[in-house]
């Protein structure tokens, strides 16, 4: 497999070099905004401190050339811009990016009309398995008050995180409740029968903790997925990468790499 890697140095873009290294996956491509310090210099040099004969380009387009798949960890209207591109390219892409507006999402069905693209807010094989199990619980304590906590370092742009909201979401369709969304208490706050709490920390260099709370009188489950390290983002993703090349042409996201 030869992916070509969109973000490139940003955190994540940097660690799926890593991981695709050590999987002897080849990078084939390398693409970050124009203006970057580093545009023009061997990928290699950036990530490795050696030339790999890949340099790190603006054009996404040339990015993609030689790949046979695009991973993208950036921002929301740089992964429309880019999957919106893919339409013409025809080949699969992956993307974690995080805080994408639902309306948004329009793009990416239009896209899986004629690629297979893929998208989740947390890469993390556990962290799939745990939205799976979460739906589940959902399903047999529709009537439990749910709650919601992450943590996350201090650099975090987004809170709550995308990860956070997409339990919500899970929540909500295992429930089969409309639930309205606190994002933090004060003051007269008395509970409502159909709210779910979320909430953010932001603390140091967490990588990410979330636990999910399920409760009510005399009771109460929690269940937690705690990571420590961005490894196994990358790792998550490069697995569904795999799993993706072989897919027919579809918008396929959380849990669906799962098969299950």
């Amino acid at each position: 497999m030869k992916i070509a890697i969109i973000g490139a140095c940003g955190r994540m873009g940097k660690m799926i070099a890593e991981v695709a290294r050590k999987e002897n996956i080849e990078i084939a491509g390398a693409c970050e905004v124009k203006g970057h310090d580093l545009i023009g210099k061997d990928y290699g040099e950036i990530v490795f401190k050696e030339k790999i004969g890949i340099i790190l380009t603006d054009d996404f387009e040339k990015a993609m050339e030689n790949a046979d798949i695009g991973i993208e960890f950036t921002n929301p209207s740089s992964t429309i811009e880019h999957i919106i591109k893919m339409r013409e390219i025809k080949k699969p892409y992956l993307t974690g990016t995080t805080g994408i507006k639902d309306e948004d999402f329009v793009e990416f069905e239009k896209t899986g009309k004629i690629i297979p693209l893929y998208w989740s807010s947390n890469m993390s094989f556990g962290i799939n398995v745990l939205f799976y199990i979460t739906e589940i619980i959902s399903k047999f304590l529709r009537d439990y008050d749910f709650e919601i906590v992450e943590f996350h370092h201090k650099g975090k742009k987004d809170a709550p995180s995308g990860t956070a909201l997409s339990f919500a979401d899970i929540i909500e369709k295992g429930s089969q409740r409309k639930l309205k969304r606190v994002f933090g208490r004060e003051g007269f706050s008395l509970r409502e029968k159909d709210e779910i709490g979320i909430f953010g920390i932001r603390m140091g260099d967490i990588v990410g903790e979330h636990r999910i709370f399920f409760g009510k009188e005399g009771e109460r489950i929690e269940i937690s997925h705690i990571c420590y390290s961005r490894e196994i983002f990358a790792s998550g993703a490069l697995r569904i990468a795999k799993w993706l090349l072989n897919k027919k042409p579809g918008f396929y996201k959380g849990t669906d790499f799962l098969e299950i």
